[in-house]
């Protein structure tokens, strides 16, 4: 019963391993976005991979042209996928539900399960992405008419932080090979390459004096890495199985990293770590059948502050150069 319950809720492999239907890499075929339309990302807290997509916009001074439907996962009252619109009914087709949204959006397509992140270009109401990676890329390439742009993507550093997106992603997916893994050689297997994905880059923050993974100024793949160790030792460490070591204990870098990152402008408001916790250990029935909620692990304050970050505010216009992004504090994007 628990291996037909798991097969629905994640695909296996005929040796146990967890295999993601629709993997959340990225590819080479980004959307462009164009400044002078309007766009609609429906997003849900819990979702590590929609987490991606509102950091890059809340590092881009959240555009203009792109606005926000908040999603809730509860499968009870959804149609089918678990996602539901957070405020009741979206603005756009005026449905309550993320499977709705997708026959709209989808008509002629098999699309399969209906997920999150969700991009749709408002006018024509057609689906430009459900890819998260491409999203992102998307969103860090998008020309904004706005004064400030933030460069996530510099030339100069494409190649590396290619080459690290395929490491991050051994983590951002690891967890789940982890929690999904239906033998235990798989999971064992999951679980070091997890680990030792972790541990590669802890020592790429250690061996550099720079607060973020390739410098000092954030880029796209700090923004890869982030939900995952954002949720790590709340949600994964213990309902994935993944907490032999724990970040805040064992990865102290990483912390520290973690820490400046959330330190920003508008990222922290971008995930509520206890409503992702709660998600995750009341909707995976297979691995939690209780669905108690454990007491969150205390975390162990690090000797960092938002005072140890050098900022420059403009108070002119709002404006705030940080780490060498800069950033407008108005946003017109709607949330619904």
């Amino acid at each position: 019963a628990f291996r037909t319950m798991l097969n629905e809720l994640a695909p296996q492999s005929s040796e146990g391993d967890y295999i993601r239907p629709t993997p959340q890499r990225g590819s080479d075929n980004a959307p462009i976005l164009n400044r002078n339309k309007q766009y609609q990302l429906y997003v849900g807290n819990a979702c590590p991979w929609c987490h991606r997509t509102t950091l890059g916009l809340a590092l881009r001074g959240f555009p203009s042209n792109i606005g926000v439907t908040e999603l809730e996962d509860d499968p009870e009252r959804a149609s089918r996928g678990g996602w539901i619109v957070k405020s009741g009914i979206d603005p756009i087709f005026g449905m309550p539900d993320l499977k709705q949204i997708y026959d709209k959006a989808f008509p002629q397509a098999n699309y399969g399960r209906a997920t999150a992140p969700l991009l749709i270009e408002v006018n024509s109401k057609t689906a430009i992405s459900s890819e998260s990676g491409d999203i992102l890329r998307a969103i860090c390439q998008m020309q904004t008419s706005e004064r400030n742009q933030v460069n996530l993507r510099p030339t100069h550093l494409i190649s590396e932080i290619d080459k690290l997106n395929l490491l991050i992603y051994e983590a951002n997916d690891g967890v789940y090979r982890c929690g999904f893994a239906s033998t235990q050689t798989a999971y064992d297997r999951a679980e070091r390459n997890l680990h030792s994905a972790l541990q590669q880059l802890e020592s790429t923050l250690a061996a550099s004096s720079h607060r973020f993974l390739l410098g000092d100024k954030v880029t796209e793949s700090d923004l890869r890495l982030f939900p995952t160790i954002s949720r790590f030792d709340a949600c994964y460490a213990t309902l994935f199985r993944c907490g032999r070591k724990l970040i805040n204990s064992h990865y102290p870098n990483l912390s520290k990293w973690r820490v400046n990152l959330a330190l920003l402008p508008g990222v922290s408001d971008t995930i509520d770590v206890a409503a992702a916790a709660r998600s995750y250990y009341s909707s995976l029935f297979p691995l939690n059948p209780s669905g108690i909620i454990p007491a969150p692990p205390e975390q162990v304050p690090l000797p960092l502050s938002s005072s140890s970050i050098s900022t420059e505010i403009d108070a002119a216009d709002g404006d705030l150069v940080e780490a060498g992004l800069a950033f407008s504090f108005s946003s017109s994007s709607s949330s619904s």
